[in-house]
Order: C-alpha cells, then structure tokens, then sequence
C-alpha cells in the first residue's frame, strides 16, 4: 500500500492521490472465463492494527467504487490475514512486528 502514511502504520487515500490507489477488494466469479468483482479504494485510510508472524490485522474506512458500475459505497471494516508470509532480512522479530 502506498500514498500519505499515517502516524500509526497506516496509509490515507485521497481523490488527489488517486494514482496511488491500489487498495482493491474483490473475488473470482468465474474461474474458466477469469471473470471476478471487485472494489476499489477511492478515499479513506487504512490502518495496520496489529502485525505478526500469525496474522495482520488491516482497519479499512473510506469509500470504495465498484469497478463495473462505478457505483461508490462506504465501507468501514477489518480485514484478517492468518498465516501471512513474510520475507524478511537483517531485522529481528521485535524490529518488524507488533
């Protein structure tokens, strides 16, 4: 995730910085023809709550654009990410994670 980082780990899209908008959400409908919908972050924050070898916990609040539509609806929510995998060198566990 890229753009203005936040005091707490974290990221806020702007319309002014719509280049660097590349939080997406989204799932495959159909996997024979690679046809999915999904959702595009156009303004908000997203914040990293917590950070470790188990799992990272992201916070998303904002407005998100639907990409077929263009329709955009609010969304406030935690996303959940078990088992993440990391690569990481020259740094120990307590430099990175939280």
């Amino acid at each position: 995730v890229t753009g203005k980082l936040l005091e707490h780990y974290g990221i806020e899209i702007t319309p002014e910085n719509t280049d660097l908008n590349n939080v997406m959400l989204g799932k495959v409908i159909d996997k024979v023809q690679n046809l999915g919908s999904g959702y595009v972050m156009t303004e908000g924050t997203v914040e990293v709550l917590s950070m470790n070898r188990n799992h990272i916990i992201l916070q998303l609040s904002g407005k998100m654009m639907h990409y077929a539509s263009k329709k955009v609806v609010a969304c406030s929510g935690n996303l959940l990410f078990r088992k993440p995998t990391y690569l990481i060198s020259n740094l120990k566990d307590e430099e990175v994670f939280y």
